[in-house]
């Protein structure tokens, strides 16, 4: 009776092993890439920033007035927008690889 309750106990142990580790590997893969996917976001909203900061200072005073009347969250409004495009590009590019895959 010892032997079988080893037996079981070590099949179990490398099965939920195995599993954990297809698992895990998957879920570590996923954090990277929603943290690379965010980082490149606030790295590109701060360009937004930068580059509408620049283009109020460079402009004619009466241009820079009507960009005052714009609300203050224009540029998360704008980078939120190309962010999104930007998303979709890459689900409809990873559905086509699928596609492709699938099919061999």
């Amino acid at each position: 009776m010892p032997i079988l309750v080893a037996l079981f106990t070590t099949g179990f142990t490398s099965v939920f092993a195995f599993i954990a580790a297809k698992v895990g590997a998957k879920f570590a893969l996923l954090v990277v890439l929603v943290g690379v996917y965010v980082s490149s976001a606030a790295a590109f909203l701060a360009v937004i920033n930068i580059l509408i900061g620049s283009l109020v200072t460079a402009l004619p005073s009466f241009v820079a007035d009507i960009f005052s009347m714009l609300p203050t969250n224009t540029d998360e409004c704008i980078a939120i927008c190309v962010s999104a495009e930007a998303a979709a590009y890459v689900y409809r590019q990873v559905v086509i690889v699928a596609s492709i895959k699938s099919r061999l």
